[in-house]
């Protein structure tokens, strides 16, 4: 994906599943690079985005995002999932890995997430 100044960045695609039972959603930060960023937006909302341009997308980042759980309005009823499904990524400037913290009502989980790289 190109961004401002023609400079390329990495999309790690991936889906970001809430769980019915995740009543107060969760929240997922960027600990580490700096430069790393999240974009996700709800699968009901996916194609506008899904065709958007590498500045639209860049301007719509965030360092951190809170997923909420909206199974009544974004659970895929085609399939009967009740998780609310995040479509997106976590993009980078140069392969890393990338360290995120995941909160929710008396959890935290660190994950850290090989991009382009063998392992971290």
């Amino acid at each position: 994906m190109l961004g401002p100044s023609d400079h390329q960045y990495l999309l790690w695609k991936s889906v970001v599943n809430v769980a019915p039972t995740a009543t107060q959603g969760r929240t997922m930060t960027v600990v580490s690079p700096a430069t790393a960023r999240l974009a996700y937006f709800p699968a009901a909302v996916w194609p506008q985005w899904g065709q958007a341009s590498g500045d639209t997308m860049l301007n719509a980042t965030r360092k951190s995002i809170h997923f909420d759980n909206c199974s009544a309005r974004y659970s895929d009823a085609l399939h009967k999932n009740p998780y609310t499904e995040y479509l997106g990524g976590i993009l980078v400037a140069a392969p890393t890995c990338v360290t995120i913290q995941i909160v929710g009502p008396g959890s935290r989980q660190v994950v850290r997430v090989p991009i382009a790289v063998a392992h971290c």
